[in-house]
């Protein structure tokens, strides 16, 4: 399945939680270090001009604390911290009450930005700082606190709103990511179950046709060559009407969630039947199961068609490998909890294999098939010929 690569590799932002740190974008944090450059140069001239009448550690204290804002583009728990730590040495310092408003005033950057045990924390050093600020600062009023705290409060609110809409827009792209990621995905599984239809059904047919086109390049004779054109003939009318089901399947399938080209034909006791005369017309010999029908007889639908498609498939790879006159072995056996097919062949004495592309798709669908109902399978050769056994359980 193809997918984007801006899609299917989520950005830091996108992998996080609500409760962890939420960085600037790029955008924000330009604009907030072009702001914060343009303040503390402000403050830095006012105060080599002298036109400041505040001390000089005073200005010096809200220049430090000015740039500790541009911190919050990179590490804003590291600014957070900073900032309580800075307005906490102005109030030992008794440098003013500015420091505490600066704090007030970072509390929305410290909200959208941080996580929620650090805004916690923040908000809980801005509380016991506004509180202690009167006392310290020489000319504040208890009015001073209230003050503070309201400007906390608006800050935090504005932050706090911030947080909201960043999270809202990042579930939403989440959202479109996964819905995207689950359109790819049905596509993919409707191409797959398109060209495994295409594959079980119509390969069957083509390796069918290849096989009596051989016996029409090497004979004369006329009963042989009736034979094979008759099961070219009729091969190639099944494989037309496979690929109209096939087609009506990608028609169908947005509105039915499982359709089965055919699963009649696909039925266990119809595909032996096939199977042997599909063999014997090249010559072959079969030899099926003593009773077939009473084996068979009680499985479940998904049981029955799945026997019957791997079957056919054993059947055309037998056809592609053993060439014509080889002789087939089917055994068909139900216990208490499994049911077992084997299909064993031997080449015959014209044994040749057809001029047909193989590139092992058909033991890979038989054993998926198997799989996908809890089973085992395994493919390999075994007394002078090639064995597939299949077992699947009841239950």
């Amino acid at each position: 399945m193809r997918t984007g690569a801006a899609e299917r590799r989520p950005t830091r932002r996108h992998a996080r939680s609500a409760g962890e740190i939420r960085l600037l974008s790029r955008r924000a944090r330009i604009a907030l270090l072009a702001l914060v450059g343009a303040i503390a140069a402000f403050e830095t001239a006012w105060l080599l001009t002298g036109a400041s009448t505040a001390p000089l550690i005073s200005d010096v204290a809200q220049v430090v604390l000015t740039l500790s804002f541009a911190v919050f583009a990179w590490r804003p728990a590291a600014a957070a911290m900073l900032l309580v730590a800075g307005a906490s040495a102005a109030l030992l310092l008794d440098v003013g009450i500015v420091s505490v408003l600066v704090l007030s005033v970072a509390a929305g950057l410290v909200v959208a930005t941080c996580s929620r045990g650090v805004a916690v924390g923040y908000t809980i050093a801005l509380a016991v700082l506004a509180l202690i600020a009167p006392a310290r600062v020489e000319g504040s009023e208890p009015a001073d606190v209230v003050t503070l705290l309201i400007v906390g409060a608006l800050s935090s609110a504005a932050g706090l709103y911030l947080r909201l809409m960043r999270g809202r827009e990042r579930r939403l792209s989440r959202a479109l990511v996964e819905q995207d990621a689950a359109r790819d995905a049905a596509t993919q599984i409707e191409r797959d179950r398109i060209a495994d239809e295409l594959h079980d059904l119509i390969a069957h047919e083509l390796t069918i046709i290849a096989m009596h086109a051989q016996v029409l390049r090497r004979t004369d004779e006329r009963e042989p060559r009736a034979v094979a054109e008759q099961a070219i003939s009729d091969a190639a009318r099944k494989a037309l009407a496979d690929i109209r089901r096939v087609l009506h399947v990608a028609q169908v399938s947005r509105d039915e969630p499982y359709f089965d080209v055919d699963s009649v034909r696909n039925q266990l006791r119809i595909s032996l039947d096939d199977i042997r005369a599909q063999i014997e017309a090249t010559g072959g010999s079969v030899v099926l199961p003593a009773d077939a029908a009473a084996t068979v007889d009680g499985l479940s639908p998904s049981l029955d068609t799945t026997l019957g498609r791997i079957a056919r498939e054993a059947a055309t790879n037998v056809l592609k490998h053993a060439g014509a006159g080889a002789t087939v072995s089917i055994g068909l056996e139900r216990t208490e909890h499994e049911v077992r097919l084997t299909v064993h062949d031997r080449p015959g004495v014209e044994a040749s294999e057809l001029d047909i592309p193989s590139g092992g798709y058909g033991l890979a669908r038989m054993r998926a098939r198997a799989e996908a109902l809890g089973g085992s399978f395994a493919a390999g050769q075994s007394n002078g010929g090639w064995l597939v056994d299949v077992r699947l359980p009841l239950g």
